[in-house]
């Protein structure tokens, strides 16, 4: 519900960075579209296959592991897992970045949880957890415990 909200506000501004950038930033309009349900409109968002590898690239692949999740793209998933591996830490002590990111461990555990990786995806939210907790941010610890509830409920199942 937090991110439906928070969708919903940032949908504006997306906009706006989606008119500048066009498909050089296309990922972060389609992932707002989706947060907010609205998976048909986010899908015929179109953006650049590679994202820009400048200061932007680990929020760019996060926003890309969020989507796969989103619209359930496992093959797109299965891609990001070795570009968000190399980039997993990028932030770590970067506590002035929290207001922008999470940190893409989450992201990686999210992309490594439908592509059946449990373990892989527990070590991806709990390293997440420690990041946010070292930052400071509340959202992003409560992500990190969701995602390892999530993973404990599909196994319950």
């Amino acid at each position: 519900m937090v991110d439906t909200l928070r969708a919903a506000e940032t949908e504006p501004p997306a906009r706006t960075v989606g008119a500048a950038w066009g498909t050089r930033g296309g990922e972060l309009l389609a992932l707002v579209l989706a947060l907010q349900g609205r998976l048909e409109e986010a899908r015929a968002i179109r953006f650049d296959p590679h994202p820009v590898e400048d200061h932007f690239y680990g929020v760019r692949l996060a926003a890309r592991a969020r989507l796969a999740c989103q619209l359930g793209d496992t093959e797109a998933a299965a891609a990001l897992v070795p570009l968000l591996r190399a980039v997993r830490n990028q932030l770590r002590s970067a506590a002035t970045t929290a207001f922008c990111t999470r940190p893409p461990a989450l992201a990686l555990g999210e992309v490594h949880a439908p592509l059946g990786n449990a373990a892989a995806a527990r070590s991806a939210f709990r390293e997440g957890g420690e990041v946010a907790a070292t930052w400071g941010s509340e959202y992003g610890e409560a992500a990190a415990a969701e995602g390892i509830r999530s993973l404990a409920q599909a196994h319950a199942v």
